[in-house]
């Protein structure tokens, strides 16, 4: 039986997965990861593109994860 994984917890994989990707392969094209992580992680469009938008964004230097649900820490 297959198991029912929770879409935001996909979205924070491929986060996680897209840090270490760029670390692992800095010279490695964003494009390319991004795509990849899109059909590993079956991220939407939306999600795709908020990622891109964390990744290009100039301002982020350490690496990140996104809040848990429900304000919990």
């Amino acid at each position: 039986m297959p198991t029912i994984i929770h879409h935001s917890e996909l979205v924070r994989r491929a986060l996680i997965h897209l840090d270490g990707e760029r670390e692992r392969c800095p010279e490695k094209d964003l494009e390319a990861l991004l795509d990849e992580a899109g059909m590993r992680f079956n991220l939407t469009p939306a999600e795709a593109v908020a990622l891109e938008r964390l990744f290009r964004d100039p301002s982020r230097t350490a690496k990140a994860t996104p809040p848990l649900e429900n304000g919990a820490e």
